[in-house]
């Protein structure tokens, strides 16, 4: 579903109980402090140690191929491109709860739903997901993964813009995420720039600064098909890793960061949560992805805890009266304190893993 995307490496690292992700020019110490995020140790651990292991597992192995049976954990509630644009959301999480975190995108929202159903049910708040497939939240007209033009596209987003303002009492957090469609219905090519403008547009219809909006990015693509490659290379799965050259659009991710900042939206980078020196297939003895732009539904499922921290960092920068206590920002990040307040900065100033 995404176009082929290209970049420059500066390669990070990570400290981790003394241990070093071993890393270029770039310091370590972002790394060390961002560690102390509830959930994030073990996932850093696992990056840390990728590289002890060299065959997949025969557990792995009986799943492959077809590594895409586990995409779209929540696919029943997304709309599919060029059917009847419908605004009635999917609830996941704790289905009695007062407070609301809305999910909103396409099939890059879509994929955050096994963690964000968890999260809701563990700390009591219902999620309502928002999703057409090929359809961004970005303001643009687009040929989406089909190579076609989806007519239902903008009503959708218009609709669902509505309905999450009007939304009474407001919802605790907006969340979205999307792919970079680089075309335009008439064939020519959206640049980085155009589309962060298109990504503000919708940004700033829905803040009326009644919630915090955030924005997932850096999720890595995979050079090739994960699943064909570890079948063809079970004893050797190391070289199915995609270098971080090969998985990030360094211009595109940093373009937009910086248009959903200056839209007064909140950025959540995942790709701590995926790559260290490289983006591995396995990890955890779980395979990453779901194909090759998507993650798998049990690896998403593994970060629970670490992407809700990411995500409660959200109200260490938001004003008190949208990141109250006792709301959901503050139950995801529930230590307090400086270690937890400076683990939230090194997670917002951090570079992608680029």
């Amino acid at each position: 579903m995404r176009f082929g995307r290209a970049g420059r490496a500066v390669i990070v690292g990570a400290v981790l109980s003394g241990a070093v992700i071993a890393a270029g020019a770039a310091s370590a110490s972002p790394y060390t402090t961002v560690s102390r995020l509830p959930g994030v140790p073990p996932v850093l651990s696992w990056i840390l140690h990728s590289s002890n292991t060299k065959s997949l597992s025969t557990a792995l192995q009986n799943e492959l191929p077809g590594e895409d049976k586990s995409m779209f954990w929540g696919d029943t509630c997304a709309t599919n491109p060029n059917r009847p644009p419908t605004t009635t959301p999917c609830a996941f999480g704790d289905l009695t709860a007062k407070q609301v975190v809305v999910l909103y995108g396409d099939s890059f929202a879509l994929q955050w739903v096994p963690a964000m159903s968890a999260l809701g049910t563990a700390d009591h708040f219902k999620v309502l997901v928002y999703v057409r497939l090929g359809c961004p939240f970005a303001d643009k007209a687009v040929r989406d993964y089909l190579g076609s033009f989806d007519t239902g596209c903008l009503t959708f987003r218009s609709s669902v813009v509505k309905a999450i303002n009007a939304m009474r009492p407001a919802p605790q957090l907006v969340l979205t995420a999307e792919d970079f469609y680089r075309t335009a219905p008439d064939g020519t090519g959206i640049s980085p720039r155009r589309w962060a403008a298109a990504v503000a547009v919708t940004l700033k219809q829905l803040a009326d600064r009644r919630f915090p909006v955030g924005v997932i990015l850096g999720t890595p693509a995979a050079r090739q098909d994960p699943s064909q490659c570890l079948a063809a290379h079970p004893s050797d799965i190391q070289s199915c890793d995609t270098p971080i050259a090969k998985s990030f659009s360094m211009l595109a991710d940093a373009r937009f960061a910086s248009a959903v900042r200056g839209a007064r939206g909140y950025v959540v980078n995942v790709s701590m949560l995926i790559c260290g020196n490289s983006c591995p297939d396995v990890l955890h003895n779980t395979l990453v992805y779901a194909d090759r732009w998507h993650l798998s539904d049990a690896y998403v499922q593994s970060l629970e805890r670490s992407f809700g921290s990411l995500v409660g960092c959200i109200g260490k920068r938001a004003p008190a009266a949208l990141a109250p206590r006792g709301g959901v920002l503050s139950r995801l990040l529930a230590p307090r304190g400086r270690p937890i307040l400076s683990a939230c900065r090194a997670a917002i100033t951090r570079p992608f893993n680029l």
